[in-house]
């Protein structure tokens, strides 16, 4: 036990120094995720930072998709101990600038960055809490159990490449970001080439154990009101559990927030691809309304080689530990299916959305594994 700057406020839930958690499970996990793209197109942006205090490792993730063409990656890993508290990673910075309100990253010059930021994320929407905390077992141990929460709204500050510098306005932005601790699966591990999953430890679990399902989650944001919805599909396009969600009315209104009862779902995908081509979505609330969805996807950026390493890339995944300090990027070009299917696993789409004649935009986490195998309808 050490006593940290942390330990000064009275914020503490158990008997125990902030340089340790209460469980001493190597799967213990705090993450942050950003999100954001310009509405034109141009450009695309992830984020992702992990803290893994029982594997002493920090690491954080980028990426930049600009003009649909190229998307610039960065990953890096340290040891966490002993400055647990600096939210830093080689180049990659991550800073509460207003609690619940407002976040700050930044991507500093390295030989390995393609590019540089500084982008403040303001909340144009109160913090909503994903319930019921996320709670999974695998022959019966616990293997997640953790809390979410998500917020939307823009951006503003800047991106530099070759040395052009873009200024980045709110006006021309959309963003949203999500909050995460508990114990979580994928820490530490990948998805092999063979469908196995890889350990840290270097075991492996074979292909097609448990259920396997689609995971969709949207979050998106109108004018005066917003949604964020999750659920999972069976192969044959059944819902496996509730579908979890909300609409969120903004406080001039008076309009009390609802509940997402249950969600239809349908997508388009290009022929013999995993590419989503569009989504129709009908959303049934808890006084008995819906809302009818229709998405159109005009950007992606692909989470595992980018911001986040979800699925893993070479050697690196979430909280793996990669030496004392380890950073690597590189810039990718976007053309082709083989490219796409190279990259793909969870991909974050960028979505132009209507409603009712009302003009939204928002973000899609389509095919997501979970549990078993990937698969396509």
């Amino acid at each position: 036990m050490a006593i940290t700057p942390a330990d000064e406020w009275l914020c503490h839930q158990t008997v125990k120094t902030f340089d340790q958690s209460e469980t001493s499970d190597s799967q213990f996990t705090e993450r942050v995720w950003f999100a954001a793209f310009e509405k034109s197109g141009k450009f695309q942006f992830g984020f992702g930072m992990g803290k893994y205090i029982n594997r002493n490792v920090m690491d954080a993730s980028v990426a930049l998709v600009v003009d649909g063409k190229t998307q610039y990656n960065v990953r890096a890993s340290r040891a966490l101990f002993p400055d647990i508290e600096t939210y830093k990673v080689g180049p990659l910075g991550y800073d509460v600038v207003e609690p619940l309100v407002s976040v700050r990253v930044t991507v500093e010059e390295h030989e390995q960055c393609g590019f540089t930021c500084d982008l403040r994320f303001i909340g144009e929407t109160d913090i909503y809490q994903q319930t019921p905390a996320m709670y999974r077992q695998r022959r019966g141990r616990v293997v997640n159990h953790m809390i979410r929460y998500f917020q939307t709204g823009s951006v503003e500050g800047w991106i530099e490449i070759d040395g052009q510098r873009h200024e980045v306005k709110r006006e021309d932005w959309w963003a949203s970001r999500d909050r995460s601790w508990g114990l979580r699966s994928n820490t530490g591990e990948y998805t092999a080439p063979d469908g196995t999953t890889r350990t840290l430890l270097g075991g492996f679990e074979k292909p097609g154990e448990g259920i396997p399902f689609r995971w969709n989650y949207f979050t998106m944001q109108f004018g005066d009101w917003n949604t964020s919805f999750e659920f999972a599909q069976t192969p044959d396009n059944k819902k496996f559990g509730p579908a979890l969600g909300h609409v969120q009315h903004a406080p001039h209104t008076g309009k009390a927030d609802q509940k997402i009862i249950d969600v239809d779902l349908e997508w388009d995908f290009f022929e013999g691809t995993k590419r989503v081509k569009g989504i129709h979505a009908v959303v049934h609330l808890d006084d008995g309304t819906k809302r009818e969805l229709v998405m159109e996807p005009f950007s992606v950026l692909y989470r595992r080689p980018g911001a986040g390493t979800y699925g893993g890339w070479k050697e690196w995944t979430q909280g793996v530990w990669m030496g004392p300090l380890a950073v690597e990027g590189e810039a990718m070009p976007l053309e082709g299916q083989a490219t796409h299917d190279e990259l793909h696993f969870t991909d974050d789409f960028a979505m132009r959305i209507t409603c009712s004649g009302e003009q939204g935009w928002g973000l899609s986490e389509p095919l997501i594994p979970g549990i078993g195998e990937l698969f396509v309808t």
